[in-house]
């Protein structure tokens, strides 16, 4: 195998939300701030339940910002990868991983045992799909408790599952909390390969950040 010392590594926040996620305050300026300070090469924008924001910035920088989607299903969240048509929330999980396949997605699974957070799948579920998923995220900043991303990641490694990671940023300050570093990629099958020799990095945000997120969502119900 070629040494990865000579390949041009990247830094990837897997999980951002901007203003199109009802519980986010994020502006796309925000978004590409982050991407353009030289703290991140690449930026998925996982919006809930719809790829709307994703798709207008992926438009105008494809190199940077690139389109997920963190869907949620009968049995919690599942997060893709490379969404090409908007997959509806609520559907049966198996349903809804079928037709993320059909579209070539890479998919993965968030926060799958934050024991605080209704939307995890948590451990029944993650099990049942261990099979059908490529990845499972390792960690999450937004996680309260540390040992939930240390469960996920020995979940991952015991089932030899790739791994995925991300900020869950909902506020401009998260963005670049968490992510990956891999060897650059461009499509599902190259995320992949750059996926396997990859190395993550986190910090947990603090506990009070989730408060930020009731508030954005009082006041879009509000108006």
């Amino acid at each position: 195998m070629e040494d990865n010392q000579h390949k041009k590594l990247i830094r990837v926040d897997m999980h951002v939300h901007t203003k199109y996620s009802r519980d986010s305050s994020n502006d796309l300026d925000d978004i590409l701030s982050a991407v353009n300070s030289g703290k991140l090469d690449k930026i998925f924008i996982t919006d809930h339940n719809t790829i709307k924001g994703a798709v207008k910035l992926s438009r105008q920088f494809p190199q940077k910002i690139l389109v997920g989607e963190e869907v949620n299903t009968d049995c919690g969240e599942i997060i893709l990868y490379f969404v090409r048509e908007e997959i509806p929330s609520g559907l049966d999980l198996i349903e809804t991983i079928k037709i993320a396949r059909e579209q070539n997605c890479l998919i993965s699974v968030p926060h799958p045992l934050d024991r605080f957070r209704s939307s995890a799948i948590g451990p029944d579920n993650l099990n049942r799909i261990l099979n059908l998923i490529d990845g499972i995220e390792i960690f999450n900043s937004r996680c309260l408790w540390a040992g939930d991303n240390a469960r996920a990641l020995t979940i991952a490694q015991k089932n030899k599952l790739l791994f995925t990671a991300g900020s869950d940023a909902h506020v401009r300050r998260e963005i670049g909390r968490a992510g990956i570093i891999c060897e650059d990629f461009y499509d599902t099958p190259s995320l992949k390969l750059s996926l396997i020799n990859a190395s993550y990095f986190g910090i947990l945000s603090h506990p009070a950040i989730h408060l930020y997120s009731t508030v954005i969502k009082a006041k879009k119900d509000i108006t």
